[in-house]
C-alpha cells in the first residue's frame, strides 16, 4: 500500500479532469472543530501504518536471558584521558606566515614515542613548562 493510501484511504488524484470548483467558507469554532478532526484523522491512519510497520520488527526481536555461568565480551572504554606530560624539547624552529615569524617547539609527551612527537607554539609551552627553555637555548 502507498503512503499516501495509507494516509488518506484513497488512490492519489491529479488535478487534471476536476470540474468543479466549489468555495467553503469556515468561520470560528467551525474551523477549528473541523480542523481537530482532519489532524485526528490523518493521526489515526499514520499509527495504524507505524503498527503495521511495528509488527514486523517485533518479530525479529527477543529477549536474551543470561546465566550466571554464561560468558560475554565486554568492551570498556576509558572515560577520561590521562594527563599527557612534556618529558624533552628535542629541536626548534621559526615559522614564517605572511606579517610575522612564529616560534614553534618540537616536543616529546610522556605517552609517546619519538615518531609520535608534535610541534607546539613557543608561547604556550613557555606557560607551563618554563624549566625546560635553558637560557640561550632556542
Amino acid at each position: 500500500m502507498a503512503p499516501y493510501e495509507a494516509l488518506y484511504r484513497c488512490k492519489y488524484q491529479t488535478l487534471i479532469g476536476w470540474t468543479e470548483l466549489v468555495e467553503h467558507r469556515l468561520l470560528g469554532l467551525d474551523l477549528v472543530y473541523k480542523a481537530e478532526q482532519t489532524v485526528r484523522m490523518i493521526w489515526d491512519r499514520l499509527k495504524i501504518a507505524f503498527d503495521r510497520q511495528k509488527i514486523y520488527v517485533d518479530l525479529k526481536c527477543r529477549d536474551i536471558k543470561y546465566d550466571a555461568s554464561d560468558k560475554v565480551f565486554l568492551k570498556v572504554s576509558p572515560w577520561r584521558k590521562s594527563e599527557e606530560e612534556l618529558v624533552e624539547i628535542l629541536e626548534g624552529d621559526e615559522k614564517v606566515l605572511r606579517r610575522k615569524t612564529v616560534k614553534m617547539v618540537k616536543v616529546l609527551w610522556r605517552n609517546q614515542g619519538y615518531d609520535e612527537s608534535s610541534w607546539e607554539t613557543e608561547e604556550t609551552v613557555k606557560v607551563q613548562y618554563l624549566h625546560l627553555f635553558p637560557p640561550g637555548k632556542f
